[in-house]
């Protein structure tokens, strides 16, 4: 896989969006999960929950790459699995109605408008000196393959 390729696994490492522990807990948390596996990743993108209740991923450039509409049992399943202060800071409050249920349901959201960002606000475009690294960390790994590409085959001579 190139590095101009978005990477189709749920790896992220943005503390401010899914963070996953331990195996699902429900029914519902195992499908959100399965969820955001679907999700075309970029390996410098950020995914993130909308307050329309969809889940988007994004490029290093925060443009939108793809989304996936999440029912009120895919929310209450994300947050939790969300410590009380990850909660506040996600804003779950904004989600739920007086009686403390999620009233927000991505599943009703036209696919068209999962692509315009309405969702709160959108994540900071990844700074250069990160890609950069980004960039330099993938070069090394594949001169390192490379390297024992070609040791491997000079020790089979």
């Amino acid at each position: 896989m190139s590095t101009n390729e978005p990477d189709r696994s749920s790896h992220d490492d943005n503390p401010s969006t899914y963070q996953c522990g331990g195996p699902p807990r429900s029914a519902d948390e195992a499908e959100m999960n399965r969820r955001i596996r679907t999700l075309k990743m970029d390996p410098l993108g950020a995914v993130q929950l909308g307050r329309d209740g969809v889940m988007r991923s994004f490029t290093a450039d925060r443009d939108i790459i793809d989304a996936v509409g999440f029912s009120p049992a895919h929310i209450k399943a994300f947050f939790e699995r969300k410590s009380p202060e990850l909660r506040k800071r996600f804003g779950e409050a904004d989600y739920l109605g007086p009686d403390g249920n999620v009233v927000v349901d991505g599943t009703v959201v036209p696919r068209e408008q999962m692509y315009d960002w309405a969702g709160g606000s959108k994540p900071p475009p990844l700074p250069e000196e990160i890609r950069q690294k980004y960039r330099d960390m993938m070069a090394r790994k594949e001169n390192n393959t490379t390297q024992q590409q070609n040791e491997e085959a000079d020790n089979e001579k």
